[in-house]
């Protein structure tokens, strides 16, 4: 997703620091950390510490950055590791970033002022486009009301992830099926109770709910009070249609022609895995969302098809799924192989081999008895002169 980025770099350039320090960026990092037990794809942790080299020296000055699922946080260069999380909605104060690293002085004057301002600009509206960081999870959680690029929230342990992703390529008006999984761990039904996703007062309840409570038979019935996954599908956005940029989010809406969505469906959370079977049109990189609302929260897992034009046979052209065997009328007729072309020639041959000795057998036969023939009236002509 598009999230705000604390660019801490742009933040230290702005501050007039001795020695030439300079900050690894926890953006840049070659690294990252699990917890022992159950490391995945989508349970990164903060390293704790990241170090800071002045002139080439790497003193352990401890400064603590993680990123959340709504954007980037840090604790500032306050120069004590903590392992709270502060949202990107809460600014960081220029006091707060001006405060010196332990054992650093910090040189403050109207110039670095000016720039540690600007920077703190550049990390408000800096963002990027893309659906994952450090984390490396295809999607992202946001609130049921309100959504955009900016207010991400965090999914508080609902998961999603592709069982059978979208292809990489698939032909304009070619059906094909996705299937999806969607899971909530214990943690998750804390968070929802906590923060209102979930309109009961004790997580065993909010569990109850979501893992039993059947949801009305016509999915447009479903809502957020009597179905814990009250809407599931797939919407589809063509991205050379989208002229302003940005991400294809939940709440971009169908138009019926160009961004689609698949018929929504509604279900329990252990239901786990989510089909949805899809026609693309529009040639070119499209993404694909599969997106879902769990109480007042809503999530969405992408993926990107890249979308070939349709073949059709008899069209003049040749195209590149195309060849002399399936489509001989764009295509040309396709050579025989070299087997099959000694297999025909082989018994041609015999036949006008023997046609042609046969032929010159009975012409030798025909010039044999002419020959006779001759010399029986020459002999005669001899024999009797008078004849």
């Amino acid at each position: 997703m598009a999230h705000h980025r604390l660019v801490f770099c742009l933040v230290a350039s702005g501050l007039a620091l001795p020695e030439q320090l300079r900050m690894e960026c926890l953006d840049n990092c070659d690294y990252d950390s699990w917890l022992l037990e159950g490391p995945g794809e989508c349970n990164m942790m903060d390293c704790g510490a990241h170090d800071l080299h002045v002139n080439g020296s790497r003193p352990h000055l401890p400064l603590h950055a993680r990123r959340v699922v709504q954007g980037w946080d840090s604790s500032a260069f306050t120069g004590t590791s903590s392992t709270s999380a502060t949202p990107c909605s809460a600014a960081v104060s220029p006091e707060t970033l001006a405060r010196p690293v332990r054992g650093m002085k910090v040189q403050q004057n109207p110039a670095g002022r000016f720039r540690l301002l600007w920077s703190l600009l550049v990390l408000r509206f800096q963002s990027s486009s893309g659906w994952h960081d450090l984390d490396n999870c295809d999607y992202d959680c946001w609130p049921l009301e309100g959504p955009d690029e900016f207010n991400m929230m965090d999914c508080g342990g609902l998961e999603m992830a592709w069982v059978s992703r979208p292809p990489e390529k698939a032909i304009s008006g070619v059906a094909f099926s996705v299937i999806y999984a969607v899971t909530a761990s214990d943690r998750f039904y804390d968070y929802a109770v906590e923060n209102g996703i979930l309109s009961y007062s004790n997580a065993d309840d909010a569990k109850t709910f979501c893992e039993e409570q059947k949801c009305p038979s016509n999915w447009k019935d479903a809502n957020a009070e009597n179905c814990c996954v009250h809407h599931a599908n797939i919407h589809s956005c063509p991205l050379a249609f989208m002229r302003k940029g940005g991400i294809c989010g939940p709440w971009i809406p169908d138009d019926g022609q160009i961004f689609t969505h698949t018929t929504s469906t509604a279900g329990t959370m252990t239901q786990t895995n989510w089909t949805a079977k899809l026609v693309l049109i529009h040639v070119g990189l499209t993404s694909l969302i599969a997106h879902i609302r769990v109480g007042r929260m809503q999530v969405a897992l992408e993926a990107k098809t890249t979308v070939l034009p349709a073949v059709v046979c008899g069209d003049a052209v040749c195209e590149e799924s195309e060849g002399c065997s399936t489509c001989p009328a764009d295509c040309g007729t396709c050579a025989l192989p070299t087997d099959a072309r000694i297999g025909i020639a082989l018994p041609i041959s015999v036949i006008c081999t023997g046609f042609i000795l046969t032929l010159v057998s009975t012409v030798a036969q025909v010039l044999f008895s002419f020959i006779l023939l001759d010399l029986s009236n020459l002999c005669l002509h001899k024999a009797y002169p008078q004849f």
